[in-house]
Formats: structure tokens, C-alpha cells, sequence
């Protein structure tokens, strides 16, 4: 099971099993799904997972689960709660929050229980009270792994070692990027290595530019969508 489906996944645990008092005390359950808005095509991905996890749980849309997804065309927080706000009050039993929509979704859930898969410090942002108990109605996942961003160039100038200078890319539109990128940059001043850092959002085509910049050194990326690793 990849990590997309591990998150979403374990959002049908806050349903528990179709037997369970909760789902004979109601026969359809009711999911309010608010999708990142950085690319449709791609954040669907998260959704055919989700569906997925509660089929495997025995929850089948048409049947006794109704999903309403609803999708962010910006970043704004505002946006989120907007759509929070009229799903709360289309009386769903739990709300779904992929990445950046976490902010709004809390700020507008009210008392609906709400699962969010985040790729930053859920802590620091100030969703949860400490990650062994979040406490409140917000429960979920983070793909945090800053001690491993270090790690990664470590293991990259062994793998190769002639390299004369780091190029380090990232998505400034990516949750928990910016640490990641401190963190790496840590790592390479740690080990004398020359490196520049270079904003790539997603939605900026890879041009010409970026290629040269991969023939002459490394590219490191935390986002594997976003762009690639490796020697050129």
C-alpha cells in the first residue's frame, strides 16, 4: 500500500466497521471531501484511494456511504472554509481535508469529526495539540520526514561523490516544503558543498533552464511529482 492510500485509508477508521453502533444507527454515512485545488487530475488520485479503503471496509457509495467531494481553485484558506461550511450544513457525518485544505476545513468544521492528511508539522501549523494527542475533532497523518531530508544528500554525495555543486529544487506551494529545504540545506554546508536553491511551483512548466541545471549537477526534490533526483 503506497502512502497516498495508507492516508486516505485510514480516514474509513473514523467510521469504524459497517456493524459497528455508529453505521446501524444510520444507514448511509455521510463524507465531505475537500480536495487541494494544485491539480484535479492528480488530487483525484486521493479520492479513487479513499473510496477505495471504505469499499475494503465494507462502505459502498449507493449503497450506505455517500461522498461528496467538493475542490479548492486557489490556496486561500477562505475557500476551504466556504466549502466546509456548506457541507457542515448539508449534514455530513465526517469531513475530509487533503493538504493545504486543512486550514479552512478546521476553521469552518465545527464539531464535525474531520481527518487531514498533511505533509508538514501539524504541531507547529497549529492543527493539533502533540502528535500522540491531537486533541479537539482533528485526527490524521503527516508525511513529516525532516530528519531523513539530510539523510537524503548524505546519502546522495556518496552516491556520488565528484559532484561539484547541489542544485536544490522545491514547490514553495507544497506544505512542509520550506523545512525540508532547510534542513537539506543544513546537510550540505555540513559537507562543504556548494548548492543554490530554486523555487519550482508546479504549475510553472520545466523548461530549458531546469534541464541545464540537471546535466551539470544534482537535483534534490522532496516533492517526487514535482521534478526528480539524481546525477546528470
Amino acid at each position: 500500500m503506497d502512502r497516498r492510500t495508507f492516508v486516505l485509508t485510514l480516514g474509513s477508521g473514523l467510521l469504524g466497521a459497517p456493524g459497528s453502533a455508529r453505521a446501524q444507527g444510520r444507514k448511509v454515512t455521510r463524507v465531505g471531501w475537500v480536495g487541494a485545488w494544485y491539480s484535479r487530475s492528480g488530487a483525484a488520485t486521493f479520492l479513487d484511494a479513499f473510496r477505495q479503503g471504505m469499499r475494503d471496509r465494507g462502505y459502498i457509495e449507493g449503497q450506505n456511504l455517500t461522498i461528496d467531494a467538493r475542490w479548492m481553485e486557489s490556496v486561500s484558506p477562505d475557500e476551504a472554509a466556504s466549502i466546509t461550511a456548506e457541507l457542515v450544513r448539508s449534514k455530513v457525518d465526517v469531513l475530509v481535508a487533503q493538504g493545504a485544505a486543512i486550514f479552512g476545513v478546521k476553521a469552518a468544521a465545527g464539531s464535525v469529526p474531520v481527518l487531514f492528511g498533511y505533509s508538514g508539522d501539524p504541531v507547529a501549523a497549529k492543527l493539533v495539540a502533540s502528535l500522540a494527542r491531537p486533541g479537539g475533532n482533528l485526527t490524521g497523518i503527516t508525511f513529516l520526514t525532516l530528519e531523513l531530508a539530510g539523510k537524503r544528500v548524505e546519502l546522495l554525495k556518496e552516491a556520488a561523490p565528484r559532484i561539484s555543486r547541489l542544485a536544490i529544487l522545491f514547490n514553495p506551494l507544497h506544505i512542509g516544503e520550506e523545512e525540508a529545504v532547510r534542513e537539506s540545506q543544513t546537510a550540505t554546508q555540513r559537507l562543504g558543498q556548494p548548492f543554490a536553491v530554486h523555487s519550482v511551483p508546479r504549475s510553472r512548466p520545466r523548461s530549458t533552464r531546469w534541464c541545464a541545471a540537471a546535466s551539470t549537477g544534482l537535483l534534490r526534490c522532496r516533492t517526487p511529482s514535482s521534478c526528480f533526483s539524481g546525477t546528470r
